[in-house]
């Protein structure tokens, strides 16, 4: 390996490690709370289900628009841009947040008008509506969280917020337990509880989080202690059209698995059981891919922003290299370890379970297929970030997995009698198909002259 590459390389995986930790304890988070709600019974987990259901779809949204926070930053930093500049895109950032959930409250305040729509059983509809009430108004620290994590992400700094994330595992653990189950003589507000506990735990995130940037004397220079003047029309146009198109990017992926879990519940409770412990396998496995394409973002971003067409296409060939070798071992290990994998979430030695099991078996071998198609849009999808690239990666991910995976997976499964197995075979060849186009796009858009 040429050595500046094998150097880029240690860069990358110093920055995407981190990164990957960061997204894997927001993971955990979430898996905490499914834990403690999933004691309180069934109804009562599938109204909190449905809740969060719908608040994460608008919240992705937001998520990828003010994720434009970090490739902008990234050129700022390889411009080498006053310090000013940097506290302007911030601002951008945490505006958009505001003028994001301000109507995206007034959707979510009306949640059960939503439910009814969609054909929700009314009662479970009512006592979701209770959960979201509490728990929409942690959507704003939550992007007000990302857009500070993409801040420390530019400057290479992750170390700080896997550390908040690391301590908001643990806050939400004891606030959830606290206001759920009524710890230390709280009142006892269950699905209440478990809102309003996520809300806490974001809004102490962000919190910490804009504390260090404050507090930090390599950071106080930035400024964000100085106020958040609302940025100029061009500064927040110039943010939305780089960020739009990765929100709606984010939306068509995530709309993607909720229609195939749907089309699992066709196949019986036993193919949606495998479906799900597969899946939440798949996410585990993908917080590796979402550091990388992270750290992808910054190390390209950085060079496009200092006009390196070398460096560019040096930080691009490291974040592929990078990728294959941590997808290849991910790949490994779901075809040499399934059964432990499935014993996580599934006694696969109780009799009542060998369907499940059988069938989570096959799963997890396509996901070996999967893993690695996925790993390689993610990371196409960074390094096509980091050269503010947008609007195509969204067409791109509209065909793949609109027009090619879920098609292709109904008909396998329904058609051509594949079950499960079909559905997920057509995930991954729309993953396969996505992956190609951006690598193909990486391409041409990386050999360009990115000089003005």
């Amino acid at each position: 390996m040429d050595w500046h590459l094998a150097r880029e390389s240690k860069f990358l995986l110093r920055l995407a490690v981190p990164l990957s930790l960061t997204t894997f304890a927001q993971l955990a988070i979430t898996t905490t709370d499914l834990i403690y709600l999933g004691a309180l019974g069934a109804e009562d987990l599938a109204a909190a289900a449905m809740a969060v259901a719908l608040y994460q779809v608008v919240t992705m949204f937001g998520l990828g628009v003010v994720t434009a926070t970090m490739p902008m930053l990234a050129k700022l930093r390889g411009r080498q841009e006053s310090s000013a500049a940097f506290r302007d895109v911030v601002r951008q950032g945490l505006w958009s947040v505001a003028l994001f959930c301000l109507p995206c409250w007034g959707l979510l305040w009306h949640a059960e008008s939503v439910f009814a729509v969609l054909g929700q059983p009314a009662t479970i509809a009512h006592r979701s509506v209770e959960m979201m009430h509490a728990l929409q108004w942690g959507m704003a620290p939550f992007l007000g969280y990302v857009v500070l994590r993409s801040f420390f992400a530019a400057l290479e700094r992750p170390q700080w917020t896997l550390l908040v994330a690391v301590l908001g595992v643990a806050f939400n653990a004891v606030a959830a337990g606290a206001l759920i189950f009524g710890w230390w003589g709280l009142p006892a507000l269950g699905l209440v509880g478990a809102g309003l506990a996520t809300s806490l735990t974001n809004l102490f995130m962000f919190g910490a989080l804009l504390g260090v940037a404050i507090l930090h004397k390599q950071l106080r220079p930035y400024g964000l202690h100085t106020g958040l003047r609302f940025p100029g029309r061009s500064g927040m146009v110039a943010f939305w059209r780089l960020g739009l198109p990765m929100g709606i990017t984010q939306i068509l992926d995530s709309s993607i698995f909720y229609a195939a879990s749907n089309m699992m519940g066709w196949l019986g409770a036993e193919a949606l059981a495998a479906h799900v412990i597969n899946l939440q396998i798949m996410n585990m496995l993908t917080t590796i891919s979402v550091g990388l394409s992270q750290a992808a973002t910054v190390r390209v971003g950085r060079a496009f922003g200092a006009a390196s067409r070398h460096d560019i296409v040096r930080a691009s060939l490291a974040a592929y290299l990078v990728t294959a070798i941590m997808m290849a071992a991910a790949s490994l290990v779901l075809l040499v370890f399934p059964r432990v994998l499935l014993a996580i979430f599934i006694s696969v030695d109780d009799p009542s379970n060998t369907h499940v099991v059988a069938v989570g078996l096959g799963l997890l071998a396509i996901g070996a297929i999967f893993v690695i198609a996925d790993g390689f849009q993610f990371i196409g999808l960074g390094v096509l970030r980091g050269l503010h690239d947008t609007a195509v990666p969204m067409a791109i991910g509209l065909v793949g997995g609109w027009l090619v995976g879920l098609p292709l997976g109904a008909l396998l499964a329904f058609k051509l009698g594949m079950g499960a197995a079909g559905i997920w075979l057509g995930l991954a060849a729309g993953l396969g198909a996505v992956a190609l186009l951006f690598a193909l796009r990486c391409m041409r858009l990386v050999g360009q002259d990115p000089r003005p």
